[in-house]
């Protein structure tokens, strides 16, 4: 996944419409708790500090076209 969101985030229609952050989960397990991630990979949109409601995405099944709708989605939910 991680290939396909970088070049998303550079390349892609909705560049410059969003940041990437990746958290090392293992190096910052406070950010996991807080957040409750369970799974990696874990998708989970902010929009001012909060996750934005029913936006978490959990795992990755290679399909960048649907990686990349959903950001659209996220972007959508303005």
């Amino acid at each position: 996944m991680k290939p396909v969101i970088e070049k998303l985030a550079k390349e892609g229609a909705d560049a410059g419409k969003w940041i990437l952050a990746e958290v090392d989960v293992d190096e910052s397990p406070g950010i996991k708790d807080k957040h409750q991630v369970e799974y990696c990979p874990t998708l989970m949109p902010l929009r001012d500090k909060a996750e934005i409601p029913d936006s978490r995405r959990i795992g990755f099944d290679g399909d960048a076209a649907a990686l990349e709708q959903y950001i659209k989605d996220q972007i959508a939910k303005g």
